[in-house]
């Protein structure tokens, strides 16, 4: 089983993960995967389900965190709206020490359900939509 799952759904990229610690190579193939995935498809924001939260080791938030860094240019050119969904402590915590260490470059939504980010998601996006028309 994959640490990870993403996938192209209704113009956006959905991101699950297993509920395992991953190892350095398979977080690593998630990080270079992600990236492939924005390549390939510019300005699909993103719903990452944390519902299966588990702690993950220092190294790990720290290469997610050199990541965002690195990427920042690149994130902020090709996603619009990330959306979290973290419906567990464990989960609020990974995120919060993570963004402790590099700040998101892109506007994101934390929420407890998949069907909550959803729903967000197209809201916030139809605003983003909405400001670029009148600009």
């Amino acid at each position: 089983m994959s640490y990870h799952s993403i996938s192209i759904e209704e113009n956006l990229i959905y991101v699950s993960f297993a509920k395992k610690p991953p190892t350095v190579e398979e977080f690593q193939q998630y990080l270079d995967e992600l990236y492939l995935t924005h390549e390939q498809n510019p300005g699909f924001p993103q719903i990452f389900d944390g519902s299966n939260g588990i702690w993950l080791p220092s190294e790990i938030q720290l290469m997610q965190a050199r990541w965002l860094k690195d990427n920042t240019n690149f994130l902020e050119k090709n996603s619009p709206l990330a959306v979290f969904v973290v419906p567990n402590r464990i989960s609020k915590l990974v995120l919060s020490g993570i963004f402790l260490i590099q700040k998101s470059p892109v506007p994101y939504v934390v929420t407890t359900s998949e069907v909550d980010a959803r729903m967000v998601l197209h809201e916030r996006m139809a605003q983003i939509l909405e400001k670029k028309q009148l600009a």
